[in-house]
């Protein structure tokens, strides 16, 4: 199968659904998929790292609702190709956006927008399935985890339109958005 954009850092499984890597990228036309071999991961430390950073703390009612209007403008403005409001819900280097490291809030702006002219992709609509969202409090700002529905206008009709996406989006305490990528649950 195909590694679509936002499939990256996701499990790659063998016939027997064991996780045998973490898929990094793909060539769609030429069905070249790469990832990386689970057994080269250091995943003992990983494990210790999280366990003893992860203060968590609980969410009020007010930061809760804070988030929510802040995913939800959020998702309105890509929507809405609104790409200067887009500019105030980002911090002015995200540490993570997709498969993009260390990118200025610019740069994703620009990449964003000559992609979706280039190729032809446009945002339609965003569903949020708010019973699926996380929220998890420590000193840095926030973790989020939540399901939408994403539909997009595409110039190739043998494309995907339709997909049922994983957000994981980090915010620092200020609401601002530091890291997003997705993972891809389903497309048609």
């Amino acid at each position: 199968a195909e590694i679509t954009h936002g499939s990256s850092g996701g499990p790659l499984f063998n016939k027997e659904g064991e996780v045998i890597g973490i898929t990094s990228g793909g060539f769609g036309q030429a069905d070249l998929n790469f990832a990386i071999n689970i057994q080269t991961l250091p995943l003992d430390s990983y494990n210790n790292t999280i366990s003893s950073t992860n203060n968590n703390v609980e969410v009020s009612a007010l930061e809760r609702e804070t988030l929510k209007n802040s995913v939800t403008n959020y998702f309105n403005a890509i929507v809405n190709q609104d790409y200067n409001s887009l500019l105030k819900y980002y911090t002015d280097t995200l540490d993570r956006y997709y498969k993009k490291f260390n990118i200025s809030a610019y740069d994703v702006i620009k990449s964003d927008e000559q992609f979706n002219t280039a190729k032809g992709v446009f945002p339609k609509a965003v569903q949020i399935d708010w019973p699926s969202l996380e929220i998890i409090k420590n000193e840095i700002g926030y973790s989020i985890k939540i399901k939408i529905h994403y539909s997009i206008i595409r110039r190739e009709i043998n494309k995907p339109r339709e997909f049922n996406l994983e957000i994981f989006l980090e915010f620092t305490n200020d609401y601002k958005i530091r890291s997003i990528f997705e993972n891809i649950l389903s497309k048609f």
